[in-house]
């Protein structure tokens, strides 16, 4: 995504951090998973590609 979005390398990465954040807690919070288990990253992933999906509808 950093090479189509005009935003950057720096605010990609944070929001990637972000959705890593979010999407793992929602996880946890929903149950799916506890702490440590691989379900967890690959949770993370899915978070952070929606939400780099999500900012990137936004901003055109």
């Amino acid at each position: 995504m950093p090479g189509k979005d005009k935003a950057g390398f720096i605010l990609t990465t944070i929001l990637g951090i972000l959705g890593a954040v979010i999407g793992g807690y929602i996880g946890q919070a929903l149950g799916f998973y506890t702490v440590g288990e691989p379900a967890g990253f690959i949770m993370s992933v899915l978070g952070a590609l929606i939400l780099l999906f999500i900012v990137g509808k936004f901003r055109k």
